[in-house]
């Protein structure tokens, strides 16, 4: 008897341990030459393209010869702004792929001894880089064949106690709503796509969408593949009558359902509705890649978290995640909810394009309301989706080139060497005094701040 793939050393390529005792530097090297693997790790500019990069020798950052901008190996992809060490994401995609039924953030936290968290993140990070491989992707084609079914996951209502206490949980108005159901596309011998729902009806455009009209499709007995025989060429299976058989059966997208049970009953006990379809996706890149080794599905993984926004594979990128308190919000909520998403943040690089460009009245509209008193930037920069740096270099650009107009200003300026004893006190008590070494530079109310700062200039060059 053949001995089953996963017992055999062929599924074992990398290990935790090798990954542990890693350095710092061994760990920048590996993340390096995933992402650049057609320089063999050289840095090349996620801005501009450039291939020419220097590396600072007293930090890990790089800087363009090109654009003159700097940043670092996880610049752009889903962990920048990171906190961690490299290594840690490492062991964390490691742990990650090796748990086949998933592995929960509590479990995740321990291991890596960060908070519940950070923990929580990172591993909605990890599910995002694992479903972008099917983003936007058509299952299907002439002479396929392709299984289509629904899970329906949440929505428990606990009996109670006593029999006469109970209620018919089947009637709508003793249910939670919560219910959702998750549909699965599964070409055979291919891939696998889900999508949740309220219903399995409301899945019909979704599917059309998503699967070429040439593919011959399975379905069971459920009214709600009906609509399903005018596009497609149908074939069902009653499964009151049989789980199989030699016309028709959903066998495989069963089998992707029993691993979805598995994570949920042993790893997680409760998905909430929001996230479901994050982690079917999870579950459908499993099934997929049950096949092959840890170390296949660990570069897999690291790619697509590495992989810059302008490659194939990731055609739109979002550049920060955000944890909204009670929500954990990025561009996989658009791509896999069924329902709208409310988000509070959202950056989106597409194709070569990096950073937004600010025309110059949008800038001074923003330093306007900067200037504003009463005005806080940190609240002005996050209504117009900026950083308080931003501003504050604005700011400093626009007095700068303000200087530049100007030109060189000469202001009279009197000296008067009297002790400050025998200097005649005047009639109205001035706004500020300025003690300059012996003299007394006294600025009445009302002066402009641009003929004070030039006669401080001109009293500290004269001393």
């Amino acid at each position: 008897m053949a001995q089953h793939f996963l017992m055999s050393a062929a599924a074992r390529t990398v290990s935790l341990k090798q990954i542990a005792r890693m350095t710092d530097g061994e760990a920048r090297t590996l993340f390096r030459t995933i992402r650049w693997p057609e320089t063999n790790g050289a840095a090349v500019c996620p801005h501009c393209e450039c291939p020419v990069c220097y590396e600072y020798s007293s930090r890990n950052v790089f800087k363009c010869k090109a654009c003159r901008r700097q940043f670092s190996e996880t610049s752009g992809t889903l962990f920048a702004w990171r906190k961690l060490p490299i290594r840690d994401y490492l062991i964390a995609i490691a742990i990650f792929v090796n748990a086949v039924k998933g592995i929960s953030a509590l479990q995740l936290g321990r291991d890596l001894d960060v908070q519940y968290k950070t923990a929580y993140v990172m591993a909605h990070k990890l599910r995002e880089a694992m479903a972008s491989e099917m983003r936007g992707v058509v299952l299907g084609g002439q002479g396929r064949t392709a299984e289509v079914d629904g899970c329906y996951v949440g929505g428990h209502v606990r009996p109670e106690n006593r029999k006469e206490d109970r209620k018919d949980r089947r009637l709508a108005e003793n249910q939670t709503g919560t219910r959702r159901v998750v549909v699965a596309i599964r070409e055979r011998n291919g891939r696998t796509l889900t999508q949740v729902f309220e219903s399995e009806a409301a899945s019909a455009g979704f599917i059309k969408a998503r699967l070429d009209r040439s593919t011959i499709l399975h379905a069971d007995e459920s009214s709600a593949w009906n609509p399903l025989h005018a596009t497609f060429e149908t074939k069902r299976i009653n499964h009151q009558e049989a789980y199989s058989t030699e016309d028709a059966c959903t066998n495989q997208a069963e089998s992707f359902f029993s691993r979805l049970r598995r994570a949920e009953w042993g790893q997680h006990h409760r998905i909430s509705g929001r996230y479901l379809a994050r982690y079917a996706a999870e579950m459908a890149w499993r099934e997929d890649r049950r096949r092959e080794s840890n170390g296949e599905q660990f570069r897999s993984v690291v790619s697509g978290v590495l992989a810059p926004p302008s490659s194939g594979n990731r055609a739109e990128r979002v550049s920060r995640i955000d944890w909204t308190g009670d929500r954990f919000v990025s561009a996989l909520d658009l791509t896999l909810a069924s329902e709208p998403v409310r988000v509070r943040r959202m950056e989106v690089i597409t194709g070569d394009v990096g950073r937004r460009t600010w025309s110059p009245e949008e800038k001074e509209r923003i330093l306007a309301e900067a200037a504003v008193p009463g005005a806080v930037v940190s609240e002005v920069a996050r209504r117009h989706g900026l950083r308080p740096q931003q501003v504050f270099g604005w700011r400093r650009e626009a007095r700068t080139a303000s200087r530049a107009q100007e030109g060189m200003v000469f202001a009279p300026v009197v000296l008067d060497t009297m002790p400050s004893s025998a200097m005649p006190m005047p009639k109205e008590p001035p706004a500020i005094e300025v003690q300059i070494g012996d003299a007394m530079v006294r600025v009445p109310a009302g002066m402009d701040g641009a003929t004070v700062r030039a006669v401080l200039r001109a009293v500290r060059a004269s001393r």
